[in-house]
């Protein structure tokens, strides 16, 4: 994948996208935390609806995935 242009000293060509670190997606796993604290508060209140254990899944599915890819970058290092 690339991203704009870019000059390699010779041409100018795609520009590479620089490789995710483990750095980046501890910072969306951090993110992540940060969106479900709503719907875990409701949770926790007993006052949850569909909406909220729906967006609680779906986070779940997103951080699985980040820590899944989080482990590869580690195994790397």
């Amino acid at each position: 994948m690339t991203t704009g242009m870019a000059w390699d000293g010779e041409s100018f060509g795609p520009a590479p996208i620089p490789a995710r670190t483990a750095d980046d997606v501890k910072a969306e796993l951090a993110a992540l935390d940060m969106a479900a604290v709503r719907p875990l508060r409701a949770v926790a209140a007993g006052t949850a609806t569909t909406d909220d254990t729906d967006k609680l899944a779906a986070l779940e599915s997103q951080a699985a995935t980040l820590r899944a890819e989080l482990a590869a970058l580690e195994s790397q290092e």
